[in-house]
Order: structure tokens, then C-alpha cells, then sequence
């Protein structure tokens, strides 16, 4: 094989590298040589490119991580902004319900329901003072004024039947 004795002990325990075993092969039999310094730089170049594309793939696949994590803070933020909608209009339906005493979870449409069995209609149950006056009553006055002031300015023969008026435009 063309290595001296030293060179051997060096191989046999791991402590020549492949360029020195290339030089002493080469020394001795210039075309193993030639042939093993071919190889070395054939796997060496395959490694750098074999980490340049590990490197790629590894880059490509951090800025889709990264991009798929702001997608999902974005969408995080976007469904906690829809809990705390949903919230807050449940919480307004069960007041608009308490204030025309109707049942919060089906306003007596749906037969299932749990709580009115469908017969949570408006007026079903009394109506919560507070909440009817905050609700209500500012829509029922502003109607009973717009009527009364339609009746003011109606000539007798054509005034309506009822001074609060016909049916809600």
C-alpha cells in the first residue's frame, strides 16, 4: 500500500486524515494518489453542496414556520376578538330579551328550547322595569311623539284611527 509503519499506527487509530493518506498513497503509487485526491475533493464538494442545500431547505422551511406563526397569531387575535363580540351581544340579547320578557335563547322560536319550549314570545313572561325603560320605552315614546305630531298635522277627516298610529315603518 506504499505507508511506512508510523503511518499505519497513524491510520489504524484515526489520527491520519484523508489528505496525508492521499499524500503518502501518492508518494508511493502516484496513481492510487491522484485517484484518492479525485475522490476527496469529489465528496468534499458534495458535502458543501450537500450543506449549502441543507442550508436552503432548513432557511426555506424557518421562514415558512415564521410565516405560518404570525398567520396563526393573526388568526388568534382575530377569533378573540369574535369571542368577546359574541360576548358582548349575548349579553345585549339577554337584556333586550328581559326587557320585552321573552325567553334570552330562542324569543319562543324554536319548540326545543330548553328554557321556553318555544313559548318564550315577547310579553310571555313581565318585563324587566329596568331594562324596558332603557330600551323600550325611549323607541315607544319617540314613536307616540312622531305619531302625535303626524295627528297634529293630519286634517280631521283623514287622522288616524289610533293616536299611536298604524303598524311601525
Amino acid at each position: 500500500m506504499g505507508l511506512n509503519a508510523q503511518q499505519m499506527q497513524a491510520l489504524l487509530g484515526g489520527s491520519l486524515d484523508a489528505s496525508s493518506l492521499a499524500g503518502a498513497l501518492g508518494q508511493s503509487d502516484p496513481n492510487m494518489g491522484a485517484m484518492l485526491s479525485a475522490l476527496m475533493q469529489r465528496q468534499s464538494a458534495s458535502t458543501d453542496t450537500g450543506m449549502t442545500i441543507d442550508r436552503d431547505v432548513y432557511e426555506r422551511e424557518q421562514a415558512e414556520r415564521a410565516a405560518i406563526q404570525t398567520q396563526h397569531e393573526k388568526l388568534r387575535r382575530v377569533a378573540e376578538r369574535m369571542h368577546e363580540e359574541l360576548v358582548s351581544l349575548r349579553q345585549r340579547n339577554r337584556q333586550l330579551a328581559s326587557a320585552v320578557g321573552a325567553c334570552p335563547n330562542c324569543w319562543g322560536e324554536s319548540p326545543d328550547c330548553e328554557l321556553c319550549g318555544g313559548e318564550g314570545l315577547p310579553g310571555s313572561t313581565p318585563p324587566r322595569r329596568e331594562a324596558f325603560q332603557r330600551y323600550v320605552w325611549p323607541a315607544a315614546r319617540h314613536r307616540v311623539a312622531a305619531s302625535a305630531a303626524q295627528a297634529l298635522s293630519t286634517p280631521p277627516h283623514r287622522a288616524a284611527a289610533s293616536p299611536i298610529g298604524g303598524p311601525l315603518d
